[in-house]
């Protein structure tokens, strides 16, 4: 509901956060792959729900995008936050160009120029701020469901 009511109040040069796909990749960076598949579905569900976009674009890219970011997870200092925050560039331009290239590959138009370009740039720089921001609350939700183990 917050990137449908929010994002656009939020928004740069006719560009808002993605709001659903940072949480994706900051949640796929924090915890097992079997643990994010689905959230990263769902996201990318409700994403095409409320989309004017072809249906299944954006869950295609949100599993993508969640499988990718799943590379990182356990690989960096749990109070690591850089390394996240700096990563959503990329994964963002990804998500965006992967979404772009279903929708043209399913018969919509895409313009493939600067203003395309600049506006996916401009969607990631937006992203990065929001990773910013929410990394660090991730962590903490992550740390405070994380069951200890008993060794036997």
């Amino acid at each position: 509901m917050v990137q449908v009511s929010l994002s656009p109040y939020l928004q740069w040069q006719t560009v808002h956060p993605n709001f659903l796909l940072v949480a994706v990749v900051a949640w796929s960076m924090l915890n097992p792959f079997p643990k994010v598949i689905g959230w990263a579905f769902l996201a990318g569900l409700l994403l095409d729900i409320f989309s004017a976009a072809p249906f299944g674009v954006f869950s295609i890219s949100m599993v993508l995008a969640a499988t990718a970011a799943n590379f990182w997870f356990d690989r960096f200092a749990p109070s690591a936050v850089l390394l996240p925050v700096a990563l959503i560039l990329p994964y963002s331009l990804g998500f965006d160009v992967v979404s772009l290239l279903l929708q043209q590959l399913l018969g919509r138009p895409v313009v493939w120029s600067g203003t395309v370009l600049r506006l996916v740039f401009s969607a990631g720089l937006i992203n990065l701020v929001v990773m910013m921001l929410l990394y660090p609350l991730f962590q903490w939700a992550e740390q405070a469901t994380r069951r200890d183990e008993i060794a036997i």
